[in-house]
């Protein structure tokens, strides 16, 4: 490996850092330890450039240390901080994590869960090692099922296409077993997205093993239709597409499940950006607060923008009260035509195709503008 994990741990406890030790012996990657008694000590050695992982006991003054670890977290963004105590209020975690991406850790340390923390930082740093940076992968996602989520990806996917007719433009259906990509463009792919992943290691071109969709430059990587096939698609295959379509496709468009589940966590984080539906009423945007409260815990507030979907200026809430209870900007509106929408999924074509005089169709055109000139820029 070229890079190497880089850790420091602040403990007067020698018996709590050797156990740390043994456990990182036993993580298939290279790492370096600092060492340090008190975390005045540990500043002054930190390398804002090469740190990754930062393991703090707090049993003296948890209040204080996390506070401070608040302020370090500012600095050293692309760090994981761990707080060991051998006993946590309730009250001090919640009030902590409410601002932050902290793990709390209860002595002695469990090996599951340590190790948990830091094989998930191993495979982010693989991952970014691994990719070659040519395409972008853009995450459409909703965790609330029915806000037409795979209108959006399905649509935004076929305008970025027909912009940039030179590059190809590849739509992944991962919500896997129930995905309906395949129903809205009226295609029966011969492959789907386990057999892609078993033959990209003999393939010489993965766009033979993906589907083009009305003579186009876009194409559909289908969901698997049986369950246990797509139970057996690891985080490690994911790594693997995403690497290898990131150099057939410029855009890469994601339609995930609804589901925030380790593996759809795992898509989210490997995104370019992540867009995530929501609907002007309450409900909807207090499930989507939620998730972006979610998102700024796990550090993807900042590549996440907001589409606001099937939006009416009849809506008692307005685009501004949208951005006032979500405490975000709205990126992007695409206004609500039940009738062209409907029309679309039934005929199995893209909404352009079905009415491209129509407000929703240029707002899908808007929409793929904004997401061209956020991502290459």
């Amino acid at each position: 490996m070229s890079r190497s994990l880089k850790i420091f741990i602040v403990d007067k406890d020698n018996i709590t850092v050797s156990i740390v030790e043994n456990y990182l012996r036993e993580v298939n990657y290279d790492f370096s330890l600092e060492k340090c008694g008190t975390l005045s000590e540990a500043k002054e050695k930190i390398d804002e450039n090469a740190l990754n992982l930062f393991i703090v006991d707090a049993s003296e003054n948890v209040e204080q240390i996390g506070t401070e670890i608040d302020n370090l977290e500012d600095t050293f963004k692309n760090c994981k901080f761990i707080i060991t105590a051998y006993d946590f209020k309730t009250d001090n975690i919640v009030r902590f994590l409410r601002k932050s991406k902290k793990d709390f850790i209860t002595k002695p340390i469990i090996k599951t869960r340590f190790l948990e923390i830091v094989n998930e930082i191993v495979e982010k740093m693989t991952s970014e090692q691994d990719f070659s940076g040519q395409g972008k992968v853009i995450s459409v996602f909703s965790n609330k099922g029915g806000l037409g989520k795979t209108t959006v990806a399905v649509n935004l996917g076929y305008e970025l296409a027909r912009r940039d007719r030179r590059s190809k433009v590849a739509i992944v259906d991962m919500n896997l077993f129930l995905g309906d990509v395949t129903t809205f463009l009226d295609i029966t792919p011969p492959y789907d997205l386990s057999f892609l992943i078993e033959k990209l290691d003999v393939t010489k071109d993965v766009v033979d093993l993906t589907t083009q969709y009305s003579d186009s430059n876009y194409y559909v990587i289908a969901d698997s239709p049986y369950r246990d096939y797509s139970r057996n698609i690891t985080k490690e295959d994911v790594v693997k597409m995403l690497n290898v379509l990131r150099k057939k496709f410029k855009y890469i468009i994601i339609d995930n499940s609804s589901a925030i589940t380790g593996k759809t966590k795992y898509i989210l984080d490997l995104s370019d950006m992540i867009l995530l539906i929501t609907e002007s009423n309450l409900p909807t945007l207090n499930n989507c607060k939620r998730c972006l409260d979610f998102f700024e815990h796990i550090g993807l507030q900042k590549k996440t923008q907001i589409v606001l979907n099937r939006y009416s200026s009849f809506d008692e809430c307005k685009k501004q009260d949208v951005a006032d209870i979500l405490q975000k900007d709205i990126f992007a509106v695409i206004p609500n035509d039940w009738q062209t929408s409907s029309s679309a999924i039934n005929k199995g074509i893209t909404i352009g195709e079905t009415n491209p005089f129509s407000d929703i169709y240029y707002s899908f055109g808007e929409l793929a503008d904004l997401v061209a000139r956020k991502l290459c820029r």
